[in-house]
């Protein structure tokens, strides 16, 4: 989507009604990126106060909570990659790859940063309430319920990656700078303790 407005400006040859097309179709998404943004923003403070505010609320669904930030983040890692196989065989061209990138690091990377902090703060908020409510979590019995643990760790998992993945590929920093390193092991971190959590989980559940 946001590689077709990029190459926009490029000289090549294409047919008129395929240019009103190509900017319809961009404008809808980046319309639809707008909107998710601004919902997301809405919902997810609203969220945060709650879960915070209300101690009725259940550890798990404070818990689950953790998916919402995750799940925009690796969604609108789609806005960092070309539209098509036609805008991936321009970025060929030095000239269009390095637009394609300075484009992406003044305005993708900014909202990326800013749903990663999201995550983070996801994270902490859950670990804080499941602290909170761990004498009251623990005295219940097993139920299906508790199997609610296991999809938002994973999410928030697969969204580190998705920011890894976006970091490297636009980000200046090197490779082994402190961040990134840091970023690596967290990640790791996510991804075997939702693994754990999972199979463990789940074979409690199948018992």
């Amino acid at each position: 989507m946001v590689s077709s407005i990029v190459f926009a400006t490029k000289k090549y040859t294409v047919k008129p009604s395929f240019i009103s097309l190509e900017i319809t179709v961009n404008t809808g998404g980046y319309c639809l990126g707008i909107f998710s943004i601004i919902a997301f923003f809405i919902f997810y403070f609203v969220a945060l106060y709650r879960i915070h505010a209300n101690e009725k609320i259940t550890a798990i669904v404070c818990w689950v909570q953790l998916s919402g930030p995750a799940v925009i983040l690796y969604g609108f890692t789609i806005f960092g990659q070309p539209g098509s196989d036609q805008d991936e065989m321009k970025l060929m061209i030095p000239e269009n790859k390095e637009h394609f990138f300075r484009v992406h690091r003044k305005y993708y990377m900014p909202i990326i940063h800013l749903f990663f902090a999201c995550c983070m703060i996801s994270m902490c908020s859950a670990l804080y309430c499941l602290k909170t409510r761990w004498k009251s979590f623990r005295e219940k019995e097993f139920s299906p319920a508790h199997v609610g643990f296991c999809a938002p760790l994973i999410s928030h998992a697969n969204a580190m990656q998705a920011y890894r993945s976006s970091l490297n590929k636009f980000s200046l920093m090197p490779s082994d700078h402190v961040f990134k390193v840091a970023l690596y092991r967290y990640w790791t971190l996510s991804l075997i303790a939702g693994t754990i959590l999972t199979l463990a989980l789940t074979w409690k559940f199948l018992k």
